[in-house]
């Protein structure tokens, strides 16, 4: 996690604009800002998920800890599918 909410809200805003800015761009391949996107999605989840510290009965807060798991479950396929980009020759 980051430092704060805010931080978190920055790093994401920062993300979807890198991949936007890649997604748009001529001749730039999916492989490149399709993980870029999910990173900065799940950047942007985890700062909502600060609005939640530290209520742990709050129905929200489970909901939003459960699809963070799952999240990160997923990412290492992202990860991969980003590394294409590098080594596709």
């Amino acid at each position: 996690m980051c430092w704060s909410g805010e931080a978190s809200g920055v790093l994401a805003v920062a993300g979807l604009s890198t991949a936007a800015y890649v997604a748009l761009k001529q001749g730039e391949s999916k492989e490149l800002w399709i993980p870029l996107t999910y990173f900065a999605l799940m950047e942007l989840l985890q700062a909502v998920t600060y609005v939640y510290i530290d209520l742990c009965d709050n129905p929200n807060n489970q909901i939003l800890t459960l699809f963070r798991l799952f999240t990160c479950g997923i990412s290492t396929i992202f990860c991969q599918y980003g590394c294409y980009v590098f080594y596709s020759g």
